[in-house]
């Protein structure tokens, strides 16, 4: 059995990148003899897999195709995709997503995705998608909402599961460990934020409101690069200009890491504050607590918190730092919000275990197994 997992990973952003070896992974785990290639817009290699590109294989060979997390149905291409790839690349990036779904005889399947509202804007490209997907499967209830009132036309069929990222220990755990923390030595916290309008006009408060809390709690702030996409994002710039003002005295991790490392970063942090999503859910996922801030309004961290019945861990100013980190601070340490938060996680844990046996089960009967 040959299995496809289609994936923007060659975006290399954090969550992007970490998709593909959980959803490989748990396969594996659940089907005997089969094949499981990566395939991305261009070849790829993340230090832990390496992929082929789309435009080198041909999709006819699978018997299982299978787009895996996050918001990669959305068809950002003139927004943000092309930019990532450059004008070297000449194709149309969301075709990843989209292009092989008119494929006989192969299973075909969405499982694990983000529905943003700007699919709105594209209702032929999303209505043909749902009539020729053999299984649905997407990430929380905004996504199946969006697909359900824009879309009437859909198989009726819509699963929701939680984030894949819950799932994200299970693999740092066994991978390579990260020498960038010390954390045998000092307690430290993860701080992460991406280019936009209200940090450009906060940098000073944020690098001074992150040096009072070092200096107050005696816990040192590391600067964490996660969304290491491009230049669009620019979370390399602002994470150099708040080190700069904090006169170097935050500790700026070094960017490069391989998503291992920086999720073994995060594991072994106090709590996560920042504009990734995944940065948060891969806190959360080991019981750690996790703020969200970033300006706008934004589905998917939304999605994530209300679940949680924790709204106010998503935040869009910046002003609210000071009281975040003592907050959070105080969560880390408290024994009953350590006990729940270990529940909540193992549910989560659960649920997505579940979606896999479904899912492989699925597989097997269309191959007649």
């Amino acid at each position: 059995m040959k299995i496809a997992i289609m994936s923007l990973a060659d975006l290399n952003n954090y969550g992007d990148v970490f998709f593909p070896i959980v959803i490989k992974g748990e396969l594996i785990k659940r089907l005997s003899d089969c094949q499981i290639d990566i395939i991305t817009n261009t070849i790829y290699d993340c230090g832990i897999y390496k992929t082929k590109a789309y435009c080198d294989v041909n999709m006819k060979e699978y018997d299982t195709i299978i787009m895996g997390g996050g918001e990669l149905i959305s068809p950002y291409d003139d927004e943000a995709f092309c930019e990532t790839y450059g004008s070297s690349y000449k194709g149309c990036p969301s075709d990843i997503a989209y292009a092989w779904l008119d494929i006989k005889n192969a299973f075909k399947v969405w499982f694990g995705v983000g529905a943003h509202p700007v699919l709105f804007d594209y209702p032929e490209l999303v209505e043909h998608a749902l009539s020729k997907l053999d299984y649905l499967c997407v990430r929380g209830n905004i996504s199946k909402k969006v697909l359900e009132k824009g879309f009437v036309n859909n198989n009726g069929d819509i699963r929701v599961m939680p984030d894949l990222g819950w799932l994200f220990p299970e693999y740092i755990d066994t991978g390579d460990r990260c020498s960038c923390a010390e954390k045998t030595e000092r307690e430290y916290c993860v701080f992460q934020a991406i280019q936009d309008i209200d940090i450009e006009n906060n940098i000073e408060f944020i690098s001074q409101t992150l040096l009072d809390f070092q200096k107050k709690r005696n816990v040192k702030v590391l600067l964490l690069p996660i969304m290491q996409t491009n230049k669009q994002w620019g979370e390399r710039d602002v994470l150099e200009k708040i080190w700069l003002a904090s006169r170097k005295e935050l500790d700026l991790v070094p960017f490069g890491l391989n998503v291992i490392q920086t999720g073994n970063i995060i594991s072994g942090a106090k709590f996560f504050v920042g504009a990734s999503l995944h940065g948060a859910v891969t806190s959360l996922a080991y019981g750690k607590p996790a703020v969200n801030i970033r300006s706008g309004i934004n589905t998917k961290l939304q999605d994530l918190h209300a679940s949680r019945f924790r709204s106010t861990c998503f935040a869009n100013s910046w002003e609210v730092l000071p009281g975040v980190l003592d907050r959070l601070c105080n969560e880390s340490e408290d024994a009953t919000d350590i006990k729940y938060a270990a529940m909540y996680t193992e549910y989560m844990q659960y649920r997505l275990m579940k979606e896999f046996d479904g899912l492989a089960q699925r597989i097997k009967n269309y191959q007649g197994e």
